[in-house]
């Protein structure tokens, strides 16, 4: 009956004869020196309770005939280190392995259709579980605190997985989703070594804390059929530096990402996605050869500007000049997204007011914090003001300077930041002002016109060596410089 042989502390071994069918619940409960027992095959169900705290007993076979396992069955068995659940089980209840600290291996067979809550809470030398394609449920906190699991596997049969069904599984690095799983909820909060997590297209929506303190997750993907992300679900993901959506944004819940700043990548065909996204950076990926948005490490390509598509797709790609900060010392300054720990990679701009067209300042591209790639800015007026283009942060290639009247106002071509070839200027309304060749930034021939068209009968440099004069808008002389092998001298 009930509670049959509980608390016999000095009982060491049993056998139940096969006359024997049913055995009360909390039989054998508390029985702490049992450390052999005998269950026929015509025993069908272990009921509640039924070896809890049997502290000494280390293993046990159940027979074939049993189909079920009740609550707290072997809960607090400490020593128990293997047991095998045959075909015939087709429920393992509440709490029945709960805090079995020896236990190092379970598999779920094939009959088996659910696993209970807390059924192996506190088996903190479980290694390793294998779930059958026959289970369709895990119960809350199923696995909690299985602090030796490494890796889990979800079968497609499995599709609810209840509230924190894995959480503080302290050691677990490896998680592949099956594609049943249609939701999460503090599943694996606190599994502080994982870095390896498969989330399925069957999920909808990753729920409140459920990677929370996830300390060694750097990077995980979201499959395009989430449409949500609830509260703090990746909070405390101290290392997150990548999460990749392939799919439109999801409804955000609120401090998702509290504790971390990973930067969201995104395919360049979804929809919805800014330069940025509940104050996080948005990178586009995989983005098409010739793309205007692509970076590349030729510098020099033509980005056509003045084309309205072209301005429109670059801007709302672009950071706004008050999410960035340049950190570092002086001369090597570098561009970050707001607090980013990584310099910043793509473009940026500075606006005007609202509306379109004459808004436009700047546009300019960066890669890893410094400027690389084209850069454009505009007058209030809406004109063009500068076309240039950088690598690695120095001008390099072709740059064209404009007054606000439309007049082209400088060119010149730069090389590693230095002016190279020809350059030339030119006054407000056309005339030449200015027009000199340079090698790798040194000055070495110079003609000087004045506002009237005049040209300077005191300017003279040859091969690098000579005198510029310089001249006010009233064509009266301001400087002059002195120039040798190509460098200024005097002033």
């Amino acid at each position: 009956g009930l509670s049959a042989f509980s608390g016999c502390s000095n009982l060491t071994f049993i056998t139940i004869p096969d006359s024997v069918t049913s055995i009360g619940g909390c039989a054998f409960s508390g029985c702490s020196s049992l450390t052999s027992i005998t269950i026929s095959n015509n025993v069908t169900s272990i009921g509640d309770h039924f070896f809890s705290h049997c502290n000494s007993l280390k293993s046990l076979t159940i027979p074939g005939s049993v189909t079920s396992i009740g609550e707290d069955a072997f809960r607090g068995c400490a020593k128990l280190t293997s047991i095998s659940i045959p075909d015939s089980v087709t429920s393992i209840g509440e709490d029945a392995f709960r805090n079995c600290s020896s236990l190092k291996g379970i598999t779920i067979p094939d009959s088996v259709t659910s696993i209970g809550e807390k059924a192996f809470l506190g088996c903190t030398s479980l290694a390793s579980i294998t779930i059958s394609e026959s289970v369709t449920h895990i119960e809350s906190e199923a696995f909690s605190g299985c602090t030796s699991l490494t890796n889990v596997t979800i079968p497609d049969s499995v599709t609810s997985i209840r509230y924190g069904a894995f959480s503080q599984c302290t050691s677990l690095t490896k998680v592949i989703l099956g594609n049943g799983v249609t939701g999460l909820g503090f599943t694996f909060q606190g599994c502080s070594s994982l870095t390896d997590v498969t989330i399925p297209d069957s999920v909808t929506r990753i729920g409140n804390y459920s990677f929370d303190g996830c300390t060694s997750l750097t990077g995980i993907t979201i499959p395009d059929s989430v449409t949500s992300i609830d509260l703090r679900a990746f909070q405390n993901c101290t290392s997150l530096a990548a999460v990749t959506f392939l799919g439109n944004p999801p409804k955000a819940g609120k401090e998702m990402f509290k504790g971390s700043k990973p930067i969201i990548y995104c395919k360049p065909e979804a929809k919805g996605w800014g330069r940025s996204w509940c104050a996080l950076l948005v990178e586009r990926i995989t983005l098409p050869g010739g793309d205007v948005l692509n970076l590349t490490d030729e510098i020099g390509g033509e980005v056509d500007f003045d084309d309205p598509g072209t301005r429109k797709k670059i801007v709302a790609y672009a950071i706004y000049r008050n999410q960035s900060q340049l950190r570092g010392d002086e001369g090597d300054e570098r561009l970050y997204f707001r607090d980013y720990p990584m310099p910043y990679s793509g473009w940026w701009k500075e606006m005007r007011g609202k509306g379109k067209g004459y808004n436009y300042a700047s546009l300019v591209q960066y890669k890893d914090g410094k400027k690389h790639g084209p850069m454009a800015r505009w007058y209030k007026n809406g004109k063009k003001r500068v076309r240039t283009t950088y690598n690695d942060g120095k001008k390099h290639g072709p740059s064209i300077e404009w007054h606000d009247n439309g007049q082209k106002k400088f060119e010149a071509n730069y090389k590693d930041g230095k002016k190279h070839g020809l350059s030339r200027e030119w006054h407000f309304y056309g005339r030449r002002k200015f027009e000199a060749t340079y090698k790798d930034g040194k000055l070495l021939t110079a003609v000087v016109w004045k506002r009237n068209g005049e040209k300077c009968p005191v300017t003279n440099l040859v091969n690098g060596n000579g005198v510029r004069v310089f001249y006010d808008n009233d064509d009266a002389e301001i400087r002059r410089e002195t120039y040798r092998e190509g460098d200024r001298v005097s002033e």
